[in-house]
């Protein structure tokens, strides 16, 4: 197809401004922190945190359709020098190609923008878009010639990154204003997080001459220097956390065998009516203090004492899915308006005076009989 001048130059810009990006991208990806991306020498510049799992999106969502290498093992990223990312111009163009596309979808093109805007000009290191580790320092450079405004620096606002943008720093900072023990963690030098910045503020610029509104890919909001101890209030709250979780594992674990007769719901029996001889073939409550409890809780506690003994024969933590706890005892069933049981338990028996023939009470569909001592402990 033709295209003109100014369109032609923003595209020829953004593949030059994508493959440092992405190649930058790969250089904090594989962990190259205190290495100079261009020459791979030590350096002793400042190095700030960044979320590993945002680097990681960015590439599975942004440029999973890229042939990029594959991410380096701990192993070989010690052995191995800092390299650039070889990448074709064909797999810019394709991946340029894919994200216009993904616009002309997603939103319309800005109607302000139009390609005679001027030329493109190729991202330079006089732009830049400074992020500091808090305490923030506000962005010092100015764009690069073609643009009339120095880009905003990221670190300076504050809240969650818009939709699509990629949020270097996110997450990083726990709620007592340390650095989170949940979320992993890897140091970057700090020129390259403004570099990266800087590059996608000047993508933005470029697809607005093509005439879409795109925001930043990247930003910086709240990154954190490098060498900040974990908070040791979040690490005690997690180790309270699993040390209590372990327990109540335990616990459950041998709930099953703590709750004999509620299990079997059967009447508790002997031999021998209390305090009388033996009477061969039959049998007897046992002498007791006994509680009623509703068959409907029974059969919710017996469904979450099931997938208990499930999750037992598993490995690891019990996992109970979506299998609720029966909650709390609720004797309302039982109870009258007046606030007195609606049933005699003790009817059952006093109609069998010479033994019972079976452990079946005549109300175990409303509720079943549990030594007192065997209630509490539910």
């Amino acid at each position: 197809r033709l295209s003109s001048g100014p369109a032609c130059r923003a595209m020829q810009g953004l593949m030059r401004c994508t493959r440092e990006l992405v190649q930058l991208a790969v250089y904090l990806r594989d962990g190259h922190c205190a290495e100079d991306p261009q020459g791979g020498a030590k350096t002793e510049g400042p190095l700030v945190l960044v979320r590993q799992s945002t680097v990681t999106s960015l590439f599975n969502k942004h440029f999973g359709t890229m042939d990029l290498p594959k991410p380096l093992s701990s192993s070989s990223r010690r052995k191995s020098a800092v390299k650039e990312a070889e990448l074709s111009s064909w797999s810019l163009l394709s991946q340029l190609r894919l994200e216009r596309r993904r616009l002309r979808q997603g939103r319309a093109p800005a109607p302000s923008a139009a390609p005679e805007l001027g030329d493109a000009a190729t991202p330079s290191s006089s732009s830049s878009s400074t992020a500091r580790a808090v305490p923030a320092a506000p962005s010092n450079g100015k764009a690069n010639a073609s643009s009339s405004s120095a880009a905003p620096s990221s670190s300076c606002v504050s809240g969650p990154a818009p939709a699509g943008v990629f949020d270097l720093g996110a997450g990083l900072r726990c709620p007592h204003g340390q650095v989170s023990h949940t979320l992993q963690a890897r140091p970057a030098r700090q020129d390259t997080i403004d570099r990266l910045l800087q590059l996608s503020h000047e993508r933005s610029r470029l697809w607005a001459q093509l005439g879409f509104e795109v925001p930043p890919l990247i930003s910086a909001r709240e990154l954190l220097p490098h060498g900040l101890a974990p908070c040791e209030v979040c690490a005690e709250q997690a180790k309270a956390s699993r040390k209590t979780k372990r327990d109540r594992d335990e616990a459950l674990k041998h709930e099953p065998s703590r709750f004999p007769i509620m299990r079997k719901g059967e009447l508790t029996v002997c031999s021998e009516a209390a305090g009388t001889c033996e009477q061969v073939g039959k049998q007897f409550l046992r002498e007791g203090s006994y509680a009623l409890i509703p068959a409907l809780w029974r059969l919710n506690w017996l469904k979450y004492i099931g997938k208990i003994q499930a999750a037992k024969k598993q490995r690891g933590p019990l996992n109970l899915g979506d299998v609720a706890e029966p909650g709390p005892l609720d004797p309302t069933s039982l109870v009258c308006k007046h606030g007195r049981l609606k049933y005699d338990p003790a009817e059952h028996f006093k109609s069998r005076p010479g033994g019972l023939e079976d452990r079946a009470h005549s109300h175990e569909h409303l509720y079943v009989l549990v030594p007192r001592m065997e209630a509490l402990e539910l």
